[in-house]
């Protein structure tokens, strides 16, 4: 996965996952911007392990705004697959053809799908000290994973 999108999930793996709203409340789009240019300049180099540093949420909106800002989707569907699979009624049936399609997506888009999903389950583990279930992680990220 991308360094940016790995040490952004790390830092709030470590230090976020008990933060009321992690993901639903937005950091300072000013020291989002300035977070963005030091990764896009030297990623590795950035330590968001430490609590004097950026704050979580704006940790979480550098997250939201790499896979707004991504050409297409990681998990794309043509509107034509969409109304396809939409009309599926038998739950099973659903889970095969989604299965089906995740193992048709290109190897790094597996990879960072994998990657989000194990990263959103674990904010969903937490969920009885940061608020975030998975309904509202959902409305989040539904338009920019799909």
């Amino acid at each position: 996965i991308p360094l940016v999108v790995h040490k952004c999930f790390e830092a709030i793996e470590a230090r976020g996952l008990d933060r009321e709203g992690i993901y639903r409340v937005s950091g300072k789009l000013t020291e989002t911007a300035e977070l963005r240019l030091l990764m896009e300049t030297d990623a590795a180099a950035v330590n968001l392990m430490d609590d004097t540093g950026y704050d979580i949420n704006i940790v979480a909106s550098l997250v939201k705004q790499f896979f707004r800002e991504l050409p297409q989707p990681i998990f794309y569907f043509t509107s034509r697959e969409r109304a396809e699979y939409s009309q599926i009624t038998d739950e099973r049936e659903r889970l095969v053809k989604l299965r089906t399609r995740v193992k048709s997506l290109p190897g790094a888009n597996q990879v960072l799908l994998r990657a989000l999903v194990t990263h959103l389950s674990k904010v969903v583990a937490n969920s009885d000290k940061n608020r975030m279930v998975a309904s509202n992680l959902g409305l989040l990220f539904a338009p920019v994973v799909f």
